[in-house]
């Protein structure tokens, strides 16, 4: 076996290649980092969503149950404001008489609103039609009555109750 002689090449890293392996794995991180913030905001608001989507179903399967003379009482009021719901979707207060100068206390997050129209041409001589619209919003977002079905932050339906 043949032995060599000679000068042996360095051994290890460089600088320069420690320093290139380096911002190689910073924007790896950085890139890592960003997308775990966009998860983070997109899973707050699909669980702001979800509760909104739950207090404005809460309010349908009530109002299906609620007397249509109590509904008779708020037709064409306008936008009140039903409930009020602190961050964690728990109740802090009933608008109980649907009374349209209702005001939430301090700390609400969540506002559960409600309009009802009576529906004439619908109503025969023995039944009564109601068109109810309700939506969910939260105080800190940009949702409206005229941008309910449109607003990232809000939660609507329409429905229609009879006798």
């Amino acid at each position: 076996m043949a032995h060599r002689t000679g000068k042996r090449g360095p051994r290890g890293l460089s600088l320069v290649e420690l320093m290139i392996a380096m911002t190689i794995m910073l924007i790896a991180m950085i890139g890592f980092v960003g997308a775990m913030q966009q998860a983070l905001n997109s899973t707050a608001a699909a669980h702001r969503r979800t509760e909104a989507t739950l207090l404005r179903t809460g309010l349908m399967e009530r109002l299906s149950v609620t007397r249509r003379s109590t509904i008779d009482g708020f037709a064409g009021a306008g936008w009140m404001a039903e409930s009020c719901y602190d961050v964690n979707a728990n109740l802090l207060g009933t608008n109980t008489a649907f009374s349209a100068g209702y005001a939430c206390p301090a700390g609400t997050v969540y506002v559960r609103h409600v309009s009802a129209t009576a529906v004439p041409s619908a109503a025969g001589a023995d039944q009564r039609v109601w068109s109810v619209a309700i939506y969910v919003d939260r105080t800190d977002g940009a949702c409206t009555a005229a941008t309910r079905n449109s607003a990232v932050g809000c939660v609507s339906s329409d429905l229609y109750l009879t006798d």
